[in-house]
């Protein structure tokens, strides 16, 4: 199954809808979405997303800064989506399968930029 996860900061006047449509759009079966932080852990829609995940389910966000701000909390999350047994979607970021809807690693890492 593929499920979606949109978060916007609570400080800034930020909208979810387009995260929500481009998740639709990315035929996401189940949504999740708050307003919270990317840099605080206890955002209640996200760990409902991880206790639910099962085998194959695939998670899909619109930017891999949606997941976490932190890149050690984002290894974190990773490795529990990975011991579900379930992925994000392709490309690989520090050995996980993890690609976000609106850009890819390849844009931001000088080194892998394609010509």
């Amino acid at each position: 199954m593929r499920i979606g996860y949109a978060r916007v900061s609570k400080k800034d006047d930020q909208d979810v809808r387009s995260q929500v449509e481009a998740l639709k759009k990315a035929e996401c079966e189940r949504l999740y979405y708050e307003e919270a932080s990317g840099g605080r852990w206890d955002r209640p829609e996200l760990h409902k997303l991880l206790d639910q995940l099962r085998s194959d389910d695939v998670v899909i966000v619109w930017k891999l800064d949606r997941l976490s701000r932190s890149l050690k909390d984002l290894i974190a999350i990773l490795e529990r989506i990975e011991k579900a047994r379930a992925a994000s979607l392709t490309g690989w970021l520090f050995g996980y399968r993890a690609r976000s809807l609106s850009s890819s690693v390849w844009q931001r890492t000088s080194p892998c930029r394609r010509s």
